[in-house]
C-alpha cells in the first residue's frame, strides 16, 4: 500500500490541526479523523486500540486480527491559516467529510469510518457559537422591526390614498354635469330619436314591410344624423368623468389587494406555520441539522 502513502503525501505526523488517516497496508483499509492536535489524537487512538476499547469496532477488529505493525498514521490535510475556534471546527468537519467520501468512492481502498464526519463541539467553539447565535438573533430582530416598520408605513400610505380616492369618487359621482338639466334633456332627446329609428325599422322590415313598403332612406339618414350628433354631445360631457371614475375604481381595487398581501413578521410566521402544518412532504424529508454548521 506504499502507493497509497504517496497519495496521502507521506508527511510525518506532528502537532498539527487538520485531517489524518490510520491506514492498514495489506488490507488497504483506512480510518479518517480530524483533530485540533493530531499528535495527541493519534496517541489516544493507539492507547484505545491497545486496550481494545476503541469506539470504531471495524478499526479495533482489524487491529486485533493483524496487530500494530502494518498500521501507518498519516496527515492528509493541514489547516495552514488562522481561524477562530468555531470556524476551525467547521473547517475540520467539512474536510473530514470530503476525505471520507473521496476514499469511499475508491475501488482500491476500504473506508472504516461509520459516519460521514461530524463537527466537534469544543468549549471555545461553543462559546463562539453562542455569541454568534446571539448576534444573529439580534440582527434578525432588528430586521423584523425594520420590516414591520416598512409594512406599517406602506399600509398607512395605502389607507391615505384609499380615503383620497373615495373622496374623489364621491365628488365625481355628484358632479353637477352628470345631473344637469341640459344632460338630462340631451339624454331624453337621444332616447326619443333612437326609439323613432327602431320603430321605423321595425315598421318596414319582415312581415310588416310587406304591407308598409320600403323604408324611407332619407328619413333613416336624418334620424341617424341626429342620434350621432346627440351622442357626441352626451359623450363629451359624460365620458371624461366616467373614465376618471373607472380609473379611480381600478386603482382602489388594486390598492386593496396590495394591502391584503402586506403581512407583518408575526403574520408571516403564522402563515408559514399553517403551510408547513399541511405540507406532509416537508415532514417526511425533515432532517435534523447540527446548529454549528
Amino acid at each position: 500500500m506504499a502507493d497509497q502513502y504517496d497519495l496521502f503525501g507521506g508527511i510525518n505526523i506532528r502537532k498539527k490541526v487538520g485531517i489524518y488517516s490510520i491506514a492498514h497496508s495489506s488490507t488497504k483499509s483506512l480510518y479518517i479523523g480530524q483533530s485540533n492536535d493530531i499528535e495527541q489524537r493519534i496517541n489516544r487512538h493507539k492507547k484505545e486500540l491497545k486496550q481494545s476499547i476503541h469506539p470504531n469496532k471495524n478499526l479495533q477488529k482489524l487491529w486485533n486480527d493483524c496487530g500494530d505493525k502494518e498500521f501507518e498514521f498519516l496527515l492528509l490535510e493541514e489547516l495552514n491559516e488562522t481561524k477562530s475556534p468555531l470556524e476551525t471546527q467547521r473547517w475540520l468537519a467539512e474536510r473530514e467529510k470530503y476525505w471520507i467520501n473521496k476514499f469511499r468512492n475508491s475501488n482500491d481502498i476500504k473506508t472504516l469510518n461509520i459516519t460521514d464526519g461530524e463537527i466537534v463541539k469544543t468549549s471555545d467553539a461553543i462559546v463562539e457559537f453562542k455569541r454568534e447565535r446571539n448576534e444573529d438573533e439580534i440582527r434578525k430582530e432588528n430586521n423584523r422591526k425594520n420590516y414591520d416598520l416598512k409594512i406599517k408605513e406602506e399600509r398607512r400610505d395605502i389607507n391615505f390614498r384609499l380615503i383620497e380616492i373615495e373622496k374623489l369618487l364621491n365628488e365625481l359621482r355628484s358632479n353637477r354635469k352628470l345631473h344637469s338639466p341640459k344632460l338630462k334633456s340631451v339624454y331624453a332627446e337621444l332616447s326619443e330619436y333612437k326609439n323613432q329609428l327602431e320603430k321605423l325599422q321595425k315598421k318596414h322590415s319582415g312581415f310588416f314591410g310587406f304591407f308598409n313598403g320600403k323604408i324611407d332612406i332619407n328619413e333613416v339618414a336624418h334620424l341617424k344624423s341626429l342620434i350621432d350628433k346627440l351622442t357626441i354631445e352626451y359623450d363629451s360631457i359624460c365620458i371624461p368623468i366616467l373614465d376618471e371614475i373607472i380609473s379611480l375604481e381600478i386603482e382602489r381595487d388594486q390598492l386593496k389587494n396590495s394591502k391584503k398581501k402586506l403581512h407583518s413578521s408575526k403574520q408571516s410566521d403564522y402563515y408559514d406555520k399553517l403551510r408547513n402544518r399541511y405540507d406532509v412532504a416537508s415532514y417526511r424529508i425533515k432532517k435534523k441539522k447540527d446548529d454549528f454548521y
